[in-house]
């Protein structure tokens, strides 16, 4: 009764103004736990902000060519297919370099992978901004091959982003921590991307005019390069690869928890792979799991489903209703990103809470993002309102690219998740490259009924998604 009372006098609008009395008084018995709580929770806020930050900033120098080839276009000195094959190479290096670099975030310190990235991204692109000194119509061949050279370790240096941050989850958190940690933590390309914009264009603003004309394209990679170089140095002092590397027990022991892949295992066969080697796990866990290879294309189609909204949607919409790009057509397109990220974290947060399997919300949003997309395609007149609506709701689709990585990294085995999420990240950028470039850009774009086969198209591909899930529906994941 008292209890209650207590609980019910404090509570009260201006409650935070009291004195926090109803700590655990530290003594010499629980002196060694609070401690290592308190170190603990410490390293875990350093590594997931220092995470999010770091892939965010990523997306600076990733969305550099947009712009700046819109603005070669504009000008007069670029061509539409130029443009389309240096976004091109990189989106191949950075697929193909998604898996081969994975397996360094399972062997070696991923402290100096996400730094060191940070840093090569900022330098390369300073680099790509250079190649374009004077170019000029006429002398444009040399800018293109030495932009795709430079695209090519871009790519590497990028692939050093995702995996690297996801493995530091696994290292540092425990399994429902680190659920949320990274629904979380996945809206950082949606906040990298939209503040790219700002970021490139102000650094074109704070440099063209100190700069000498022939390198007035340089002034959009410099503001960008400068603050990947400087985040990649200050997380090289910041993050801490393992809880082992600070003097802290290991995630396992301090949470008394079973890691990733031996949860059902025989004492007999968790043994027999104390002292194997890493390519016995990639082989066992990676290259023979069929729920790695299922949602490996399970990914190829989501990313295909939305890399063509993103690339598309923009030119359909100025195409079809003739909106001006710069007015309504930019805000609709918009909505797209912003239903990610709201329903991303809204869904992500609730469906960790109160669900144990993703598989079938992940089937769910999938399935309502092509649902989305019917209606973009069949709606009789250009609505904004509708339309604005359409394309929040087509925002789904950035859920299953939440919960996928998870899920691929939760079917295979604590010792090569980052390999599993490598060679899954592969198959988004294929989804990029191949599918919406190469077959709806160099393809499906140049047919009779562009539009109707484009959206056919990526309906497919939404449809084929929903039904490579249904297996795994009642799949418990191994923690």
């Amino acid at each position: 009764m008292e209890t209650k009372e207590k609980k019910k006098k404090s509570f009260g609008l201006f409650n935070f103004l009291n004195v926090k009395q109803d700590r655990e008084e530290i003594t010499k018995d629980n002196l060694y736990e609070f401690i290592i709580k308190k170190e603990y929770n410490k390293n875990q806020n350093i590594v997931f902000w220092s995470t999010f930050v770091g892939y965010l900033v990523f997306y600076f120098t990733r969305k550099q060519w947009t712009m700046v080839g819109t603005e070669l276009i504009n000008n007069g000195i670029l061509d539409n297919n130029y443009y389309a094959t240096i976004g091109l190479v990189f989106s191949i290096s950075y697929g193909i370099a998604k898996f081969i670099s994975s397996p360094l975030s399972d062997t070696k310190s991923n402290k100096w992978l996400l730094s060191l990235g940070l840093i090569g991204a900022g330098v390369l692109n300073i680099a790509f901004g250079f190649s374009w000194t004077g170019a000029t119509a006429t002398n444009i061949i040399t800018a293109v091959v030495m932009s795709c050279l430079i695209q090519v370790v871009i790519g590497f240096v990028h692939s050093l982003g995702a995996t690297p941050s996801i493995r530091f989850f696994y290292n540092w958190f425990n399994n429902k921590q680190r659920r949320n940690r990274i629904i979380t933590w996945n809206v950082a390309h949606n906040i990298g991307s939209a503040l790219s914009t700002f970021v490139i264009l102000g650094s074109n603003v704070l440099f063209s005019e100190l700069l000498p004309a022939e390198l007035k394209y340089l002034s959009f990679f410099l503001l960008p390069s400068i603050i990947s170089i400087v985040i990649g140095i200050f997380l090289l002092f910041l993050l801490k690869d393992t809880p082992e590397s600070v003097g802290l027990p290991p995630v396992k022991t301090y949470y008394n928890m079973e890691l990733i892949g031996v949860k059902d295992q025989s004492k007999t066969q968790m043994d027999e792979e104390k002292g194997k080697p890493w390519r016995y796990f990639f082989v066992k866990y990676v290259l023979l799991n069929k729920y790695v290879w299922l949602l490996f294309f399970v990914n190829l189609f989501v990313y295909t489903l939305r890399m063509g909204l993103s690339d598309w949607s923009l030119l359909y919409f100025k195409q079809e209703y003739n909106f001006d790009v710069k007015a309504q057509g930019k805000w609709i397109y918009s909505m797209f990103d912003w239903g990610g990220l709201i329903l991303t974290l809204i869904v992500g947060l609730l469906t960790n809470k109160h669900l144990k399997r993703f598989a079938p919300i992940t089937s769910a949003t999938i399935g309502i993002s092509t649902f989305a997309l019917i209606g973009i395609w069949t709606l009789s007149d250009g609505q904004s309102g509708i339309l604005s609506i359409f394309m929040f709701l087509a925002g789904f689709i950035y859920i299953p690219q939440c919960f996928l990585p998870i899920m691929v990294s939760e079917f295979s085995h604590y010792r090569v998740v980052s390999t599993a999420s490598g060679l899954f990240g592969m198959a988004g950028y294929i989804g990029d490259a191949i599918m919406s470039k190469v077959i709806i850009g160099m393809g499906l774009y140049n047919a009779q009924a562009r539009w109707d086969a484009i959206f056919i198209f990526l309906i497919v591909c939404g449809s084929l998604a929903v039904l490579l899930l249904i297996p795994m529906f009642n799949k418990r994941h191994t923690q």
